[in-house]
This record gives structure tokens, sequence and C-alpha cells, in this order.
């Protein structure tokens, strides 16, 4: 869950302050390009507006004290829990409703800074890792203890405070209760509403007075920190014995990497201070493709290892590595099976914990639910089309669980020379393509008008899966799809959306993008560009003996709808759209077609 909480007043000096509290002024804004996304919450009790400051209270002049950001900070999280009422209705205080409640939709909550960049999937593991539950007291982030000394409290900093729901629960309530006199006075060490440009502080203390909660550092077993305060290529360096014991690193415990240097996690939770633009170029560091550049590119950032970097990090090579490390120790760390990213799939990871603890070993891997994907390209092996064949392994093809290039055994071009590899195998290819020998249809021996027909792609889909059946493809994954080499795959979100429609490998299953274009023939289609299936063996078997339909969007489709025991009333149905299909393909055929259909009805 994504919320944005702003002022009432919104807009700037160019195109005019609107109130967005009043229904008039909102179709002002809109006007002025200013309409509110429905992820973004509207607080309409702050009190102190943020766009006086230069002629408000004592003429102060700092954007940060005049915005008041602790009171948006308790507004906001009274109204996760409590909603829009802040926590009473007619003076009187209210319960929190969970079917209602933002804090049952989630375990864990954070308020994180605009200039934060945060990975979500490392606070899921951070937590998991600690064995923590959502239902005990955790209020953690990057610990600091300089106000020890005149407000007893160690604070988590602001630029990402995280809580579990219980603690979130107990501090909307300290927040709803605490004093709302004196609001105009600054900060002074007791939880109350106070005029101050920061929240950290009274955030700890009010959790300490109200809860007895005090704030735990987010560090790896090696004392690095999970979330970086100020820019990574400084941090990298930072050596505490020669700094001395300044502000950041008083009252810390400490640990090698303070003088070694290197001391942010591999697996962080949080970069600070980063302007909107470097979050483009992290998501290409940790989520992008990888590619390789030439050494002598003075206009390319490159690393030692030829590995193109997003842009010119600062301490380039230091701080190049270091983002390397964490894109591979978040590779290794692999899909989060119990941590889920929203609501449909929220669960509560300690009592599956305690659910795994108490069961045997193979019941363990029953739980730990396995969403393997076998990635199928049908492909020709041509120097044409060898740009898309690297791009496909540089790019989503290494999220694959396993990749396959299924090609011709006819490759090369009239260019280079057509060469058969079934007379002559002396081709050096890759591991990851293989080669159809069976294949009965030369794709290079009809007019370039007719390509579409001379390739008889559904012979070589077909002929495919019967491959993938017969070298041990059921025990390499529990999903499969047939993508083209001209569609760009996402493997992980594909994952996400099986486990997010509880989707089982145990059950029929075949899709992707339906279309409804060919149902006066027989029933709808999936587009060919990524066509999803469970595992299922006697799909493979059967598959040849329903070879007669040319189309194998239409063929897929037959085969699945007629195992479907809830449509199994429509099986007639299906079988005098199959005769009609043969009757029409199998002319000018031999009869061993007629055949195959035959047995395709008695199955």
């Amino acid at each position: 869950i994504l919320k944005f909480f702003i002022d009432p007043i919104i807009g700037d000096a160019e195109v005019g302050y609107y109130n967005a509290t009043k229904a008039s002024e909102i179709n002002s804004a809109r006007k002025a390009n200013l309409t509110i996304p429905n992820d973004v919450v509207i607080l309409h009790d702050m009190q102190r507006e943020w766009h006086t400051c230069n002629s408000g209270e004592n003429n102060r002049k700092s954007d940060e004290t005049c915005r008041n950001i602790w009171e948006k900070i308790w507004r906001a999280w009274v109204h996760v829990v409590y909603g829009p009422t802040g926590g009473f209705r007619r003076g009187v205080a209210i319960k929190v409703h969970e079917e209602t409640s933002f804090a049952f939709k989630a375990e864990w909550f954070v308020k994180v800074d605009a200039d934060t960049y945060l990975f979500p999937e490392n606070v899921a593991r951070y937590v998991e890792w600690k064995k923590w539950s959502h239902d005990e007291h955790h209020y953690f982030g990057h610990v600091l203890n300089h106000r020890v000394s005149d407000r007893g409290v160690s604070i988590v900093a602001g630029a990402a405070a995280f809580f579990s729901r219980a603690t979130l629960l107990a501090a909307a309530d300290a927040f709803r209760r605490m004093p709302m006199e004196n609001g105009n006075l600054e900060e002074d060490g007791i939880c109350r509403d106070a005029y101050t440009g920061t929240d950290e502080v009274v955030t700890a203390v009010c959790l300490k007075q109200y809860a007895n909660v005090t704030a735990e550092p987010a560090i790896d077993s090696q004392g690095r920190e999970e979330v970086a305060l100020f820019d990574i290529s400084d941090i990298l360096s930072w050596n505490r014995t020669q700094m001395g014991e300044w502000w950041y690193w008083e009252g810390k415990e400490r640990f090698p990497c303070h003088d070694k240097g290197d001391c942010l996690a591999h697996l962080p939770m949080a970069f600070h201070k980063y302007e909107p633009q470097y979050f483009y170029d992290f998501e290409k560091e940790f989520y992008g493709y990888v590619t390789k550049a030439k050494k002598n590119d003075a206009s390319l950032f490159i690393s030692d290892n030829g590995s193109l970097a997003s842009r010119n990090w600062p301490n380039f090579d230091m701080t190049y590595q270091y983002l390397q490390r964490v894109r591979q120790a978040m590779g290794a760390a692999g899909p989060l099976q119990d941590s889920k990213r929203s609501s449909d799939l929220s669960g509560d990871i300690s009592s599956q914990k305690r659910k795994r603890s108490s069961l045997g070993s193979s019941d363990r891997e029953t739980v730990q639910r396995k969403d393997r994907l076998y990635c199928m390209v049908p492909f020709i092996w041509t120097p044409k089309l060898l740009p898309s064949y690297h791009a496909i392994r540089n790019t989503w093809g290494k999220r694959c669980d396993t990749l396959k290039f299924m090609i011709d055994p006819i490759i090369g071009d009239e260019h280079v020379g057509f060469k058969d590899l079934r007379s002559n195998s002396t081709a050096d290819l890759p591991e990851d393509v293989v080669v159809i020998y069976d294949i009965q249809r030369p794709w290079n021996a009809c007019p370039m008008s007719e390509e579409g027909n001379c390739r008889n792609i559904w012979e070589k889909v077909w002929r495919s899966w019967v491959w993938v059946d017969s070298h041990g493809g059921r025990d390499l994954a529990e999903w499969f799809v047939k993508v083209d080499a001209d569609t760009y795959l996402f493997p992980e979100n594909f994952k996400r959306y099986v486990r997010a429609k509880q989707l089982s490998p145990d059950e029929h299953h075949y899709f992707g993008h339906r279309l409804d274009h060919r149902i006066d023939n027989a029933a709808p289609i999936i587009a060919g560009a990524a066509v999803f299936f469970r595992y299922n063996s006697w799909f493979s078997r059967q598959y040849l003996l329903v070879s007669i339909v040319c189309s194998s969007d239409i063929t897929i489709f037959l085969v699945f709808f007629s195992v479907d025991l809830r449509l199994w009333n429509r099986r007639k149905y299906i079988e005098n759209f199959q005769m009609n299909i043969a009757a029409k393909d199998c002319v000018a055929r031999d009869m061993k077609c007629a055949e195959m259909h035959t047995q395709t009805r008695k199955k």
C-alpha cells in the first residue's frame, strides 16, 4: 500500500494556492492542472499552513519549520489507524475498526521521506531474518543517540522510520490522546503537539511514554546500516576512528566495518537524500538488465568488469562495486515466498513460520511453494535475428528459471548460406538453444510474402512442447510459457500473479491475453505473444493428436477445454468443431491426418 499525505493547501506561487478542503477551490485547482490522484490523502485537519513562512509568526523563513512536519506525521498515522475521524467522534474516543482501518491491511509500516529510495522487499527480508512478529512492538530504522542527553531517548532517523502493527496502533492512540495545549511552542521532550520542523524526537518520546517502546537499530549481522542517511558514496569510505565521535556515531555499538569501510548492508532498506532522477538510476542498477561496453568508450560509465553503469556515480569504482554487491545479494536472496505486496497477499509471516516449524521436512517443502517458470522461445537461427537472442538472454531471460530457444534445423540465411543441421551438425550452438530436428516444413523454402505459412509456427510449437516433456521439463518448473522473440517478459510479475490468484500448478491453467474474435468458430484464444501453462504431462502426450489444426492458438484451447470437467457437457460441441476443422484441413493430406483426428476424438 502506498499513500502520499499532503497539506490541504496545494499549489505554489506560480499557479496559485488552493485550499483542497473547499469544493470551490478544488475545481479551480483542477483548471490549474492540480488534480489529486487516488493514492494521495488530504489531511484536512492540519492547523498550520505551510506556505506562509515569510510573513508568518516571528518571520519564520524555514519551510520545514513552517510546514510543521510533526503535525503532519502524527495526523497521518492517526488517519491510517482511525480514518478521517481523527480517532474521536463527538469528543468521544472511538475503537479501531479492523474492517476499514488501514492498520489491518498490512503488517509493517514505514514513514519514508520523499527523497528516500526504499527497498520494500528487503524490509520484508529483514523482519523475517529477525524473526519478528508484527503483533510485537518494533520501532526501528537508523538509530541515532545524540538526543539521549537532553530528551532521554534514542530516535529513528526520519528518512525511513519503520513500525510493526502493534507499535503503530500504540503510536496512533498516543498521538490522538496527547495534549494539544502549547502547540505553538517548540518541542520540549514531552509527548504533545508542537510547532517543530522535525518528527523523530517527539515520536520516540511518545512511544516510550505511552507504550514503553524504544528504538531498535536496523543493522545486519556485521553491524552494517540498513538505512543510509547520506550519499552512499560518502558513507562507504567513512572511518569512525579518524572522524571522531560526532552525532552520527554517538552511542553506537562499534563494529569492524566502522573503520574498514563498506558499512552499508548488502540488502539495504533505504537510501536517503537523493533527487528524483537518481531513483530511476537505482531502478536500472538493481532491477534493470546488465549490459557490457567497450572500455575505450569515454562517453559511457564503465566498471572494471565492463558493466555499463546508469550514471557516473561519485567515487565511481567503490560506489559501483557496492551497487553490484547489492544487486547480487538481492538476486541470491531470491523471490519472497511469505511476504506479499498487496492486501490480497498479506499473510502472517510469524504464524507461517510457526506452522512450518511444526512440520516435517517434506511438509515444509510443500508449504514453501515453488513457482519456477520455464520460458520457451520459438526462434530462427539467422544473423538477422541474433541481436534478439542476445537481448533476451541479457535482459528478462535471466529471470526465467529455465530459458530455451527452439530453432529449426535449417540455420543461416541467403547471405552466409543455409545449413541443414540434420545432415551437418557441426554448428557450435549455445547450451540454451535446442534444435527441433523433426520439423518437416523448411522455413526458408517459400517467398517472403508467404513466410508465415512457410514457417508453420504451429509445428514448431507443438514439437517444442513435446521436446520439453521428453527432456525432463516436468522436473525443471511448475509453470511454462511460450513467448515470442519480440515480447518483453516479466517473469517475476508472472510469479506474483499466480500467487495473488492462488493458482496451483496441480490444476489446469492456460492463460495470457485472451482474444474473442475466433469465438464464432469455437472459443476464446490466448494471443501467442506470451502463452502460459501449468505443467501437464497429458497435454504434452496428446499434443500430437490434435496437430491437424494449423493455428496453435485454437488447438491449445481445445486441449485444455476438453479436460476441464466443469465444461465436460460441451464436449460434443468441441468434437463437432474439431471435425469441421479436420474436414477443411485434412484435404490434400495423407490418411495419417484423418487417423490422428479419429484418435483425438476417441481420447
